[in-house]
């Protein structure tokens, strides 16, 4: 089993999370998140997601708040009990490639990465072209608990996954995504806002996990108030480094339609 594998289950099966489902024992900083799910029966809560796609190959990571657990009988408790390790890295690694494009959280990061590869979004492989994963793994509804189990989580994960991944372009996704970075990585990002556009603190290029790297600021799809096209937030020379750095690393694009 591969390095990645071992984290991708260390998350899974978090001792924060699963002390709390056995024992309700929990640490503090975790509390609001982890109690997050309280009103969904023990066997039904969905556990921390490490990642979805394929963490060691994709080119483009993006990384956001922390996932929403959704109606899935995948990757709860119950269902994390009754499979094996291969079971489950296995599902982690392949379950966006039957993504629903029409949640609208799926939809709008296809398409971002679309416009990152300067094509059409139909010709994306989520999981193949780029890797989701979160600041912070555990589920919950409109980012309740975040702030509060953030330096837990990236001190606990962040610096892992990053050593795994070769994605030359990392693109932060929302206020959570970006203050970690900040914090971990003395990054001088800047909140996304009206009137920021194309302004310093929307891209950054710097060494993070051993691996050269091209960072993007950008809101979460979820903030709708804020342009949510890559143009608006980049220059066309940022775009066209970016462009070089993938030149590289990209797999094969099939156009489609």
């Amino acid at each position: 089993m591969s390095g990645s594998n071992d984290l991708l289950l260390q998350i899974a099966r978090c001792d924060i999370f699963h002390d709390y489902i056995n024992s309700n024992k929990l640490t503090d900083k975790c509390k609001d998140i982890v109690q997050a799910q309280n009103s969904i029966e023990h066997k039904n809560r969905h556990v921390p997601t490490p990642w979805q796609g394929d963490i060691e190959c994709s080119p483009i990571l993006f990384i956001s708040s922390n996932p929403s657990p959704g109606k899935s009988s995948y990757g709860t408790v119950d269902w994390i009990s009754k499979k094996n390790d291969d079971e489950i890295c296995e599902f982690y690694t392949n379950s966006l490639e039957d993504s629903d494009t029409t949640f609208k959280f799926w939809k709008s990061v296809q398409r971002l990465a679309a416009e990152i590869l300067s094509t059409e979004p139909q010709n994306i492989s989520p999981g193949t072209h780029y890797t989701l994963t979160e600041v912070v793994h555990c589920n919950s509804d409109g980012e309740k608990g975040v702030k509060r189990a953030l330096n837990t989580c990236t001190e606990r994960y962040l610096e892992g996954i990053l050593r795994f991944s070769p994605a030359s372009i990392i693109v932060l996704l929302g206020r959570y995504a970006r203050r970690a970075f900040n914090d971990i990585y003395h990054l001088n990002l800047e909140p996304c806002g009206k009137g920021k556009s194309k302004q310093k603190g929307h891209f950054y290029q710097t060494e993070l996990g051993g691996t050269s790297r091209i960072i993007i600021n950008l809101p979460h799809p979820s903030a709708y108030q804020f342009p949510r096209h890559i143009v608006h937030w980049l220059t066309a020379k940022e775009i066209a480094t970016i462009n070089k750095n993938l030149s590289y690393q990209m797999p094969k694009i099939d156009k489609k339609g």
